[in-house]
């Protein structure tokens, strides 16, 4: 799923500079301004979500390990 995450980021974030890069005469566009926000957002979940499973990865080796040593 962070793969994924990281992929849809990467790709807002590309077509956003794209859309700069043609519309840099103009000054802005508010669509690669909106996909910029986006692929942004998206960097932040998918950083957020592999994390939490780091940390859920963590917590269930820890409590098996816990439970071996208890028997």
């Amino acid at each position: 799923m962070k793969i994924l995450l990281l992929g849809l980021a990467a790709l807002a974030i590309g077509l956003a500079t794209r859309r700069f890069y043609l519309t840099e005469h103009i000054g802005y566009d508010v669509n690669a301004l909106f996909l910029l926000l986006v692929g942004i957002q998206l960097l932040v979940a998918a950083m957020l979500f592999g994390e939490r499973n780091e940390n859920h990865n963590r917590s269930s080796a820890s409590s098996s390990d816990h439970d071996r040593k208890d028997k």
